[in-house]
């Protein structure tokens, strides 16, 4: 999973950055009112709210929900984007230097961007449905303390946006009901309840301790680098057989050891060029992909205890110790919940994959980039409503 946060304060996040890139106010065609459910979604497309739009496994999604995964993907986009731009210099392709706005049909990877955003809103819908699916499968539901959580969220929402009587507004801006709003605050919730069914000896979740090892490594290193580490520009060919020596004969040092590991601790501390050893003295708790290919196949090799001949990779020579896992779980409740949340999600991520997944044809008619534009206006002109916007 990505990583899962309290979607409410990402909507405040999302809500306060589209105040200051939205496009400006222009010809909407939406009479904005704050009574009843919000039409914004319907008045842009011509859709009626409650028609199904998609289908994840026979479970429906709304218009309503849909649109809604759809402006908010575009927005967590386009604010990232932004304050990369601003910040680093990033992403100039994508972005009008003149208004700062996202240019949606730039191309991004061979597609336009606003077509990447909506893949990206179609997987957010198909991964909230599949914690909805597996939460019904298993039997799990909002406790009383999520409720409580939830409710004290909504409140400091309430407070944040000037009352009660403002809070409409909110709910205008996000363009869902108070419903599906809290179906939508809800999925956090019901995703750390099945988290807590991974810890939970004899539920259909459990990860048993000698399991973890499916999803994660713990190993240390000695590297000798081929390399320099600031530029990335290889050594000469004289330096190069300097280093291969110096690790042929660490290598000799530990396999003639007493105490292989207690030395490896010392060559490495003495001998290791690796740059992130200041950060992770003892080693790293990494799951696949993280580290190089080389490192993660030598490392994958060995038992707990085991030291690697050298492994070579573009980095340099490599000497492994692969270490017991649990031993730095057991002291990391931080550690073990990260990987743990590897495991959900693999297991989430199988269940979308048996999941067929259906579009209703209405949703070829839409221009999406005019209707994320169109949308952003119209939250603008409502943030015009908002408590002291005239003082800002």
């Amino acid at each position: 999973m990505k990583k899962i946060i309290c979607i409410l304060l990402v909507q405040l996040m999302l809500l306060s950055s589209m105040a200051g890139c939205a496009a400006a106010p222009g010809n909407t065609n939406t009479e904005i009112s704050l009574e009843g459910t919000p039409t914004v979604f319907s008045d842009l497309t011509g859709i009626p709210l409650d028609k199904t739009v998609m289908k994840v496994g026979g479970r429906e999604i709304s218009a309503e929900q849909f649109f809604y995964w759809v402006c908010y993907v575009c927005g967590s986009l386009e604010h990232n984007m932004l304050s990369d731009y601003n910040s680093y210099g990033m992403y100039g392709s994508y972005i009008d230097r003149d208004t700062m706005k996202v240019q949606w049909d730039s191309d991004y990877n061979g597609v336009p961007l606003v077509e990447y955003a909506l893949a990206e809103a179609k997987s957010t819908v198909k991964y909230y449905t599949a914690i909805e699916e597996a939460a019904e499968k298993l039997g799990v539901t909002l406790t009383d303390a999520d409720r409580k959580a939830m409710k004290q969220v909504r409140d400091q929402a309430v407070k944040e946006m000037g009352g009660e009587k403002t809070y409409p507004l909110y709910l205008q801006m996000l363009g869902v009901s108070e419903e599906t709003f809290e179906k939508i605050s809800a999925y956090p919730y019901l995703y750390n309840e099945l988290l807590n069914l991974v810890f939970q000896e004899g539920s259909p979740l459990y990860l048993a301790d000698e399991d973890y090892n499916n999803y994660a490594t713990y190993a240390d290193q000695i590297l000798i680098a081929t390399q320099n580490m600031q530029s990335g520009e290889k050594l000469p060919p004289d330096a190069y057989l300097e280093k291969y020596n110096l690790a042929e004969d660490i290598l000799k040092q530990l396999q003639s050891a007493a105490d292989p590991i207690a030395t490896f601790q010392k060559l490495a501390d003495e001998y290791s060029e690796d740059p992130g050893r200041v950060a992770n003295p003892n080693g790293y708790v990494y799951t696949p992909g993280t580290m190089v290919g080389e490192f993660e196949s030598a490392a994958a090799a060995l038992e707990p205890g085991q030291i690697s001949d050298l492994v070579q990779s573009d980095y340099g020579f490599h000497i492994i110790l692969r270490k017991d896992l649990m031993e730095v779980l057991n002291k990391s409740e931080d550690q073990k919940k990260g990987i743990a949340r590897e495991y959900l999600d693999d297991y989430l991520a199988k269940q979308r994959a048996a999941s067929e997944v259906e579009y209703d044809s209405c949703l070829k008619d839409i221009n999406w980039s005019d209707f994320y534009i169109r949308y952003t206006a119209v939250v603008d002109k409502l943030m015009e409503q908002m408590p002291g916007a005239a003082e800002k």
